[in-house]
């Protein structure tokens, strides 16, 4: 199960955090594209844009600073510019199934995911502590917090865009962003899963069958959901939900 942290966390460090499936990847992809001039794949990404989860401290620590760093951790007091990036939970919890089937050789339906995940059973510890913890504590992010919903990246990925390239204080034009943009959209990204993943090490030992980027929608989650369900994760979450707008 993965769930350590950097041992060591240097001033300039920044930090793209959210709890899995809302999105970290693609905007790993967005950024590492922008920031570096460069077309961030699945063979490289790791050069630029670390997770924490797959390097050592040693490791972490030879790679060039500023360093980009990728986290699931909730609120760490060390992180000092931090891009948290939410997701509705309601799409979170079927992304995060389709996951397990691929990375972790899960074989429960996903009605019975659904329960594990309610009852926190899942990495990373329950969605809503992730989110509230970083929430309650943004204004001690000493060099800055921006917090990025998923479905507003989606809505209109170039002014969010440039709004994280300006949070990064990065200067890219217009045309730049939109290239950025192009290179990370989901089907580029699809493409470059199926030609790279038998060569990239974290695919090694996952079903090749099933993508690691799906569909990335907004909002499936009312055609998947049962009423139950829907109605279980309102009681659940429901008051998170609505202070992060996907409730009225």
């Amino acid at each position: 199960m993965l769930s350590k942290k950097p041992t060591t966390v240097l001033d300039d460090d920044m930090f793209i955090v959210s709890y899995p499936r809302s999105g970290n990847t693609w905007v790993r992809f967005l950024i590492g594209t922008l920031y570096f001039n460069l077309k961030i794949d699945w063979k490289n990404i790791e050069e630029y844009v670390q997770d924490i989860y797959h390097h050592d401290d040693s490791q972490l620590l030879k790679f060039k600073s500023p360093r980009l760093l990728k986290s699931h951790s909730s609120y760490d007091k060390r992180y000092n510019k931090v891009i948290y990036i939410v997701r509705d939970v309601r799409d979170v919890v079927i992304s995060y199934y389709y996951w397990h089937l691929k990375m972790s050789n899960y074989q429960n339906t996903f009605d019975e995911f659904f329960y594990e995940f309610i009852a926190g059973k899942c990495p990373f510890q329950d969605w809503d502590k992730n989110v509230t913890s970083w929430i309650k504590n943004k204004n001690k992010v000493e060099n800055g917090f921006l917090l990025l919903r998923y479905e507003d990246l989606k809505h209109n990925t170039f002014e969010q865009l440039k709004n994280i390239a300006d949070f990064l204080s990065i200067q890219r034009d217009g045309a730049e962003l939109n290239s950025a943009i192009t290179w990370a959209s989901f089907e580029n990204m699809r493409r470059l899963e199926t030609e790279q993943q038998s060569e990239v090490k974290r695919f090694k030992n996952s079903d090749h069958y099933i993508p690691f980027i799906r569909q990335g929608k907004s909002g499936n989650w009312q055609n998947i959901l049962s009423d139950i369900q829907k109605q279980i994760i309102k009681e659940r979450f429901g008051d998170l939900l609505y202070e992060l707008g996907y409730e009225i």
